[in-house]
């Protein structure tokens, strides 16, 4: 069985942290790793959460009885072989702080059985340690390796009084789990039972989460958050049988660990090179502030030529091209096929690589058609104020019988931020060529015929030209409430004379758009431009 893409990508994330961060990933323990379905039907007769509480109401137990009736069946499990997975991992430093909702003691005791003594590593007990310490642990401000029981321990004796019911922590707690769960972080099992967790955890965090579930669900909160933050579920997620806890620690470590011959980790999850579902990775995730979108191999290569040096990846069969850090901003670039439509139109291009690469802001970089040549020139720069689709319109006559275009569709607007960082680019622009911002176009249909032109434009007078791919644009770019706008150069006048030094006007053109656009973001101020949405 393959090993999913969303694991190897994990692995190469958490190696590549190993060797050029100091901060390794944050790792959340959900309670359904020790409280499982087999557990709690030992405990009333039935595997529903529903009814477990119910029974525990019922019976009416003291904490101390409750500790007692838990410590009998909670940690006879069968993850043992994955705790040692995870001790060696801690040990060798791909995590240094464990957040755990599971009550037991095994992970302590793993950590001792392979030679770590309580030095090496801390304990920190909600209930039993002061919040403050619990906090500072969160926030990371502590040293060394830590492990943080959020939910009490049974060996300690310690449980919240309303186990297992949803109970607040004060409110310095709470500020250093925000903390950490704003972070980057693996989440291994379903928090479906920890409610405090799923109260906790902020959607609007551009951090990265790796999700380890059994099921992968659309009713699953953190499969939620991952969408809410517009991350690829595929490149995030790992279900089925690489989610079971213990395959998933010695699949991490076999790939992870330089030496797996110990005898606690299993060789059977060993992948060999034809089992893993490969992609390029150029970066610690795909996680991309800015998308450049391109439809002609004419805009593409003059966006690769002024970017030399550019690589290329693969994700869900789509070449996406990483042109590196500009001014600030992490930058991508894909390509579309022309138009809006279609599976290879820019719409459906947009929502893939919003999906994949999860860009704070969109930009469509290219070529288009200008509507007034004795005020404009071949290779100006048109930048989109607004967008109006020209191809929803009513067709009727004047009194004379001349046809006469009514456009029907709705302007829309480019986000004010995002055009606001090109006002401020244009400020230090050296002209020629020109930039101009205003209302453009865009449709279907490819314009070429003089009178249809001027027809669109007695219709839409203040339009500055047009173009076929930003509708597509607008609607994936404001599905996934991502920043959007144009960026294009005049190549021709949609007059009928499009053929008239074709390749030359386009190219200069192109380039034209994507030397502004990158003098744009050469001045900086979007990395992370998502974050304060």
């Amino acid at each position: 069985m393959a090993i999913p893409l969303s694991l190897t990508n994990l692995v190469d994330v958490l190696r590549r942290r190993k060797k050029q961060s100091d901060t390794p990933y944050n790792l959340l323990l959900a309670s359904t790793i020790s409280l499982t379905p087999d557990v709690i039907r030992r405990i009333c007769a039935s595997d529903s959460w529903a009814r477990f509480r119910t029974h525990l109401h019922r019976i009416g137990a003291e904490p101390g009885d409750l500790v007692d009736l838990l410590t009998e069946h909670v940690g006879i499990h069968n993850n043992l072989e994955g705790y040692q997975a995870l001790a060696h991992l801690l040990k060798e430093g791909y995590f240094s702080t464990v957040l755990t909702t599971n009550i037991d003691s095994t992970l302590e005791d793993t950590l001792l059985e392979i030679g770590l003594q309580a030095p090496a590593f801390q304990v920190l007990i909600v209930g039993h340690d002061p919040d403050e310490d619990v906090a500072n642990a969160l926030d990371g401000r502590a040293t060394g390796m830590r492990i943080i029981k959020l939910h009490g321990s049974l060996r300690e004796r310690v449980l919240h009084e309303r186990f297992p019911d949803f109970f607040e922590h004060s409110p310095v707690l709470r500020e250093g789990l925000e903390h950490y769960l704003g972070e980057n972080i693996v989440v291994v099992g379903s928090i479906k039972h920890d409610e405090d967790i799923i109260r906790t955890v902020n959607a609007r965090k551009k951090s990265r989460v790796y999700y380890a579930t059994p099921r992968k669900s659309s009713h699953d909160y953190i499969i939620k958050l991952i969408e809410a933050r517009r991350d690829n579920l595929r490149t995030s997620v790992i279900s089925g049988t690489y989610s079971e806890f213990t395959t998933f620690f010695q699949t991490l470590a076999s790939m992870l660990l330089p030496d797996t011959s110990s005898p606690h980790i299993s060789q059977s999850v060993v992948p060999t090179s034809t089992d893993v579902d490969r992609i390029s990775l150029n970066s610690e995730s795909h996680i991309t502030d800015i998308l450049l979108v391109t439809a002609t191999e004419i805009e593409a290569r003059a966006v690769l030529d002024c970017c030399p040096g550019s690589g290329s990846f693969i994700i869900d069969k789509k070449t996406y091209y990483d042109l590196g850090v500009i001014g600030d901003a992490k930058t991508c670039m894909v390509q579309s096929e022309m138009g809006s439509d279609g599976l290879g139109g820019s719409r459906f291009t947009v929502q893939e690589g919003i999906r994949a690469l999860s860009p704070s802001a969109v930009i469509m970089v290219g070529i288009a058609f200008g509507v007034d040549a004795e005020k404009q020139h071949i290779g100006d720069i048109l930048v989109s104020r607004q967008l109006v689709p020209y191809d929803p319109q009513r067709v009727s006559s004047d009194a004379n019988g001349k046809p006469t275009i009514y456009m029907r569709g709705d302007r829309v607007s480019a986000p004010l931020r995002l055009l606001d960082r090109f006002k401020v680019g244009l400020k230090t622009w050296q002209e020629p060529p020109y930039v101009q911002l205003g209302l453009i176009l865009s449709g279907m249909k490819l314009i070429d015929n003089l009178n249809y032109r001027d027809q669109l434009r007695q219709s839409e007078p203040e339009a500055i030209g047009g173009e076929m791919e930003g509708v597509g644009l607008y609607e994936a770019a404001q599905h996934y409430n991502v920043d959007w706008i144009l960026v294009k150069g005049i190549c021709d006048w949609a007059d009928g004379n499009k053929h008239q030094d074709k390749d030359i006007r386009q190219k200069e053109a192109a380039t034209n758009a994507i030397r502004f656009t990158l003098h744009v973001l050469q001045q900086r101020g979007f990395h992370d431009f998502g974050s304060s949405r």
